[in-house]
């Protein structure tokens, strides 16, 4: 499944984000948790779809060395799911299209479904500084470096 979000920075500073954590839950098909113990797999992708045309992808799990406390899931628990990738920066008052793309990787069984839920989703970044805030700081050190080698 996909999970299309939109985020918007109506600030007036750009901003960042470098990670986004899922609170994600495994589940059966008749709707209880999984037992615990009773893990199912599955495969992350991140993508920015700003630009339908030329979407980027920030993050699958399916290419890289598979770490099982990313996407290997345990039944009856909230586990999380950090996916880390390249800063993604978001120019004040625009925004930014970012789908998660969640598919099963586990192995077909016999087994009662295998379904994740999530239950929170939190990003990390950082406010960018504005590049006329990065020059008047840079000229104000170089003002105090001339005024303390003039004493």
């Amino acid at each position: 499944w996909t999970l299309t979000l939109n985020i918007e920075n109506s600030s007036d500073s750009s901003i960042s984000i470098d990670s986004i954590t899922l609170g994600a839950f495994t589940f059966t098909n008749a709707g209880g948790y999984q037992n615990s113990g009773n893990y199912r797999q599955f495969d992350f992708t991140l993508v920015d779809a700003t630009n339908e045309n030329a979407p980027i992808t920030l993050y699958t799990s399916i290419d890289e060395n598979r770490d099982e406390s990313i996407w290997k899931l345990d039944g009856n628990t909230i586990n999380e799911v950090k996916l880390d990738f390249s800063s993604v920066e978001i120019a004040s008052e625009t925004n930014r299209v970012i789908k998660l793309i969640v598919n099963d990787g586990t192995p077909k069984s016999t087994a009662d479904g295998s379904f994740i839920g999530l239950k929170s989703i939190s990003f990390s970044g950082d406010k960018v500084p504005e590049p006329t805030t990065v020059t008047l700081s840079l000229l104000a050190l170089a003002g105090l470096a001339a005024r303390q080698r003039r004493k």
